[in-house]
């Protein structure tokens, strides 16, 4: 099984709300919407910054800068910049859209006296992009995963949350074929969410993201693994776009887990040159080895490169980098060098439990 930090990296539409987090409709066609849609999330905050410095109430921008932050942990940052957006285009959908989102992950944090208020929030951020535009990609994903979530009496009602998957589909094939294996992964339906992804693959033949999702279902989501198909589709992604990272990410876990190691240094070498900027690939083969208790000197050198550099966003942060680390070093029988590890990632991440937890067992050695 693998961590909370390795899905965040792995299958991110799996994860909740984190489904819409690129689900925006790329209508302007501008670089920081292209960066943002190809997950190079670090190339787009400089963009939009640089916008932002010169016109600080572009709303557009702080529409931008609130997708931006969201990934990168910030939401009450995130949160702020799209209630900016909204204020300054308020017939805008994707901006209501926006604030719907950021509510809905708010509405998931305590206290519970302030998620009740994100929630009306969130309703009424959602009624109004629908009075502007019915068919709103975004909007539909929130309703969805908040109906698919919430409990009864707070507006939850799965057979909707399936019925916006399906309608979705014929909106958006690239979202609805993933709204749909979302859905299915969470009731731990394998065949369901491979058929929709096969499906997405099929109908959309160029798009990197299926192929890239579909591969990493095989390796790192499937209760059966099927290495050999996750290698094809992660090859398919590549093929299509060589400078994005996910699909090397899945080849590093594959050939981490079969001992491939010629193939695994290749790919991580091929992913330095191509996507330089997003050292995931080597955090994947880190926690790959860690996970299987495989050549854990080679997971140091990985998971070390990975905590030297800043993290792309929605990819494990270097606190997450530092406690897995810490958990190599352990199993290496280096309590000290482990609990110095370990402390890092708490002094980085103060509510970082699992990593207090795992702090407390190791000096105990």
């Amino acid at each position: 099984m693998f961590s909370r930090s390795a899905w965040v990296v792995l299958f991110p539409f799996f994860l909740f709300f984190t489904l819409i987090a690129t689900a925006q409709t790329i209508g302007s066609g501008t670089s920081a919407e292209s960066l943002i849609d190809a997950d190079h999330w670090k190339r787009a905050r400089t963009m939009v910054e640089a916008r932002l410095k010169a016109e600080p109430n572009d709303a557009h921008g702080a529409f931008l800068m609130s997708l931006i932050k969201s990934t990168f942990g910030d939401q009450p940052a995130a949160i702020a910049l799209a209630q900016k957006a909204v204020t300054a285009e308020e017939h805008n959908a994707e901006f209501h859209a926006q604030l719907a989102q950021m509510c809905a992950y708010m509405a998931e944090k305590p206290p519970m006296t302030k998620q009740y208020g994100y929630i009306r929030q969130m309703k009424r951020e959602l009624a109004a992009t629908y009075a502007i535009d019915p068919n709103q990609n975004d909007a539909l994903l929130v309703e969805m995963m908040f109906a698919w979530k919430a409990p009864f009496l707070a507006g939850g009602d799965k057979k909707k949350a399936r019925n916006i998957a399906d309608r979705l589909v014929s909106i958006n094939p690239n979202w609805g074929y993933l709204a749909q294996a979302r859905l299915a992964q969470d009731t731990q339906d394998d065949i369901a969410a491979e058929r929709a992804l096969v499906q997405g693959t099929q109908v959309l033949p160029q798009n990197y993201k299926m192929r890239s999702l579909l591969a990493t279902f095989y390796c790192c989501v499937s209760k059966n693994k099927r290495y050999d198909l996750a290698e094809k589709w992660a090859r398919e992604a590549i093929k299509l776009d060589p400078g994005r990272a996910t699909a090397y990410v899945v080849l590093a876990h594959v050939y981490a887990a079969q001992e491939r190691y010629p193939d695994l240094e290749s790919t991580l070498l091929l992913a330095d040159r191509n996507v330089p900027d997003d050292p995931a690939p080597y955090y994947a083969a880190g926690r790959e080895l860690l996970e299987h208790g495989k050549d854990l000197h080679r997971a140091e050198i990985y998971l070390r490169k990975y905590a030297s550099l800043e993290p792309e966003g929605r990819e494990p942060t270097t606190a997450e980098a530092r406690w897995s680390l810490g958990l190599v070093l352990e199993k290496e029988g280096r309590p000290s060098d482990a609990a110095t590890e370990l402390q890092s990632a708490i002094q980085i991440q103060p509510d970082f439990e699992v990593a207090r937890k795992d702090l407390k067992r190791v000096r105990g050695m």
